[in-house]
């Protein structure tokens, strides 16, 4: 990846529409990579990506049929309902039946002073993501938004399967998104310096801030199998050709995923990492943790972060040896060096010894207690596209459904604080941290 410079990513991207085709095929050659899911007899093969926009719509409509892999009864429903003047979403909904009032999120998103990219760029991000991710509840809120917006249908299905209708500075977010979203570990200061041609440094942290969100919320809302309001529409006014184009952004293969470092790789690796400085500016109090401060460069929406973040330390009904694991299983499959070393730092906090840290990436050696627990996080980290009823009803069989949430919850946050912390080039030494501005 370092051989590509930033001029190479952004012309890939800048070429005429007859040469897109080969841009896309430069990109995708450059963030190739699959999963690695444990054992193999326990991998189960991936459910159907829909190809082109026609069976994407039609995913999106099948979907209000789903039956939520978590229980959502009539009573709990209605009792919700009822303490709200206005119609509440199947992910609200969820959400307040499952988890803690203060991992929940805000009910009603408060706008950040130091967010000031149009509402409609987001909302197209969100859009990538989740196709991307294969989120089907995701991406068809997104199509609504986009079409509230006054987005014409064309330009949906550019966003699918060609990007070359779009200015340069969106190609190159998109591409970046993507990559964010699908291969974390592939990002590299090429694909910051390519988005600096046109974005300011602020703008490109939201840009990280927002992805990275946007992981989490696919990776709650699909893994839970949340169903489509049945008051949206997906249909369409597209040719038949327009329609069958294929994806550039589904995961429509696996993408292989190198195995996490050896131990002994490992402890030369972290070392290396720790002194790196953070390629945007920390804000807050220079005592609290580094991430803390990255967070608060947002003092809405970062604060929010941070807030559940101190939540799951004191409300969580999993133990912190299990929120911690976690943390350290999918920052290994995402090569988050600062989540891996936060992680690591806990996990030994609680008095585990490297032996028992590098033993839960085993069947063979993992504690039998947390070995399902960590096999589910380990596919939803690695390909949440994969992730059918099986998976939950095997999780289901260990844990009450109130754990099953939080346990996806969990591995949604560790995807958030992977992309944003690795994108950053965060460390964790004092001389890491000093770099407010």
């Amino acid at each position: 990846m370092n051989a590509f410079s930033a001029a190479t990513i952004a012309t890939a991207y800048f070429l005429p529409s007859r040469s897109f085709a080969c841009a896309q095929f430069l990109f995708c050659a450059m963030t190739a990579g699959i999963c690695s899911l444990g054992n193999a007899d326990e991998q189960s093969p991936c459910p159907a990506v829909p190809s082109d926009r026609r069976a994407m719509l039609e995913s999106l409509e099948k979907l209000k049929s789903r039956s939520p892999r978590l229980p959502m009864s009539a009573e709990q429903i209605s009792k919700i309902q009822a303490s709200s003047q206005e119609p509440i979403v199947n992910n609200s909904m969820l959400r307040r039946i499952y988890l803690p009032e203060t991992l929940q999120g805000s009910r009603i998103r408060q706008p950040d002073p130091a967010m000031t990219l149009p509402n409609d760029f987001g909302v197209e991000l969100f859009w990538i993501a989740s196709r991307a991710n294969d989120c089907h509840y995701c991406l068809g809120h997104q199509e609504g938004k986009l079409l509230a917006l006054g987005v014409l249908e064309p330009t949906l299905a550019a966003l699918d399967c060609d990007w070359s209708l779009f200015p340069p500075e969106k190609q190159l977010a998109f591409a970046f998104s993507k990559t964010l979203t699908q291969s974390p570990y592939m990002l590299s200061e090429a694909h910051l310096d390519a988005l600096r041609l046109h974005f300011e440094e602020m703008e490109i942290l939201e840009i990280i801030f927002l992805v990275s969100r946007y992981n989490a919320t696919n990776r709650w809302t699909d893994a839970t199998g949340i169903p489509q309001e049945s008051f949206r529409t997906f249909a369409s006014s597209l040719t038949a050709d327009e329609l069958s184009k294929p994806s550039i952004v589904a995961p429509l293969s696996p993408v292989a995923r190198p195995a996490p470092p050896s131990r002994l790789l490992w402890k030369k690796s972290i070392a290396q990492r720790a002194t790196r400085s953070s390629r945007f500016p920390c804000a807050g109090d220079p005592s609290l943790s580094n991430h803390v401060r990255l967070l608060l460069n947002f003092p809405v929406a970062g604060q929010q972060i941070v807030n559940q973040l101190q939540s799951l330390e004191t409300e969580s009904r999993l133990s912190a040896i299990v929120r911690w694991a976690i943390f350290w299983t999918a920052s290994r499959h995402d090569q988050a060096w600062y989540m891996q070393h936060e992680s690591y730092r806990n996990l030994c906090a609680l008095g585990l010894t490297d032996d028992y840290i590098f033993s839960l990436e085993q069947k063979e050696t993992c504690p039998e207690e947390l070995w399902p627990v960590l096999l589910f996080a380990t596919k939803l980290t690695v390909s949440p596209q994969s992730i059918d009823d099986r998976d939950l009803e095997q999780l289901l069989e260990k844990k009450t459904a109130a754990e099953t949430a939080e346990i996806i919850f969990t591995v949604g946050m560790a995807a958030f604080l992977d992309r944003f912390t690795e994108a950053s080039g965060l460390g964790w030494s004092t001389a890491a941290s000093d770099t407010s501005r």
